[in-house]
This record gives C-alpha cells, structure tokens and sequence, in this order.
C-alpha cells in the first residue's frame, strides 16, 4: 500500500522551498542574480567572465561563489524556512 500522505508532504516541502528561494533570490543583487542564472545554464567561467565585464575567468568563479553563498544565507535568514526546515543543516 502507498501512503499518499509522504508524497503529499514531499511536494509540499518541494513547493515551499521553491517558494523560499525564489523570494532569497529575489532580494539578491542584480549581479549576483545574473551570474547565478549564466552559470545555471551552464555557460563557461570564461564567457561569464566576458559577458559581465570581469578581469579574469578565476574572478567570475570567486563572484558565482560568493553569491551562491549570499543566497545560501538569504535562505537560512528566511522565516518560512526556519518555521519548517531549522532541523536541516
């Protein structure tokens, strides 16, 4: 027998993390938000360094760093998330 209620909880957890980042990604700066998407959809630390005007390809990697680890706490600071997801590390 399947219990429904576990998939149910699943896509629920899905919908509101989804929900949480959307809004954590939306309080990033614009440049962070553009090298997140450029290196998400797979596009080259080399042309990301190009397209943003970067001095080198080991400084778009540093950037795409930092901001994954600005949004990463932008999450973690989210009281959504803290409400239903604090026991996860």
């Amino acid at each position: 027998m399947i219990d429904l209620s576990d998939e149910d909880d699943s896509q629920q957890s899905d919908q509101t993390l989804e929900r949480i980042m959307a809004r954590a990604f939306d309080k990033l700066p614009s440049d962070q938000q553009y090298i997140l998407k450029l290196f998400a959809e797979g596009i080259s630390y080399e042309e990301i360094s190009i397209r943003m005007n970067l001095n080198s390809e080991e400084y778009a990697r540093r950037k795409k760093y930092l901001s994954k680890e600005a949004l990463v706490e932008l999450i973690k600071a989210d009281p959504e998330y803290q409400e239903n997801f604090r026991f996860l590390k």
